[in-house]
């Protein structure tokens, strides 16, 4: 999203700010990834599914997440909302 509206304000800023940070902003010293060893030729024994040495700052839950996977219920609470919204609108126009 913060890439969209850098990119509507300069261009070229946000492809200098993404040049000079991004990259950098996924590297981590301290984790330099030994601890699964080298897997360029062939898979590394075991499962080790989707989990990786960042997993310590992975959030567990996302609003887009959820929203996905409850997209029914969304939908009805943004519609029960908008409901309610048009009907205190309505009421307050016609007390005028």
């Amino acid at each position: 999203m913060y890439t969209i509206l850098g990119n509507r304000v300069s261009a070229r800023f946000a492809d200098w700010y993404a040049a000079k940070t991004l990259v950098s902003g996924q590297q981590a010293p301290r984790k330099d990834g030994a601890s699964l060893g080298v897997n360029l030729y062939e898979p590394i024994p075991g499962d080790h599914g989707a989990h990786g040495v960042f997993d310590d700052s992975a959030h567990a839950w996302s609003p887009q997440t959820w929203w996905v996977e409850h997209r029914r219920l969304g939908n009805d609470v943004i519609g029960a909302a908008l409901g309610v919204a048009g009907a205190i609108a309505l009421g307050a126009g016609r007390r005028r």
